[in-house]
């Protein structure tokens, strides 16, 4: 499981195994999941899916930290995602209609600007165990 920083959002991702793709029509699909369980559901669907000897169809699972109680999957299809996901704690079921990567675009900010700090530079700590130093 992967933590990346998409500007100033936390997005939790998981990459599935990528063996040789196919094809490259990948679509997303919203899984509800009970809320603040999010994390959970993704490590329990990792582990389902990397335990499979075959490819499962999945190639990523991922939740933007503001949105409670649901989870997006990168999937070859709604039957892979039902099929494989079927039976892991805090699953509330799938939306079966494919989300567009242009709806899910805005929950992945652009980088902002870059800030140079040189040497000699007065900074402040506003938060962390430093905060204050």
């Amino acid at each position: 499981m992967l933590w990346n920083y998409y500007g100033n959002s936390l997005v939790n991702i998981c990459l599935i195994k990528m063996e040789e793709v196919v094809s490259q029509d990948h679509e997303f699909y919203v899984v509800r999941t009970a809320a603040g369980k999010e994390d959970k559901f993704i490590d329990a669907a990792h582990k389902v899916l990397s335990a499979k000897e075959e490819f499962a169809g999945v190639f990523a699972i991922f939740r933007p930290e503001a949105v409670k109680g649901y989870v997006f999957v990168e999937a070859e299809s709604l039957t892979k995602v039902v099929d494989n996901l079927r039976g892991i704690p805090n699953n509330k079921g799938v939306i079966r209609t494919p989300v567009s990567f242009d709806e899910l675009e805005k929950y992945f900010e652009k980088d902002g600007e870059q800030i140079v700090v040189n040497e000699r530079d007065i900074i402040e700590i506003i938060a962390g165990p430093f905060k204050g130093d």
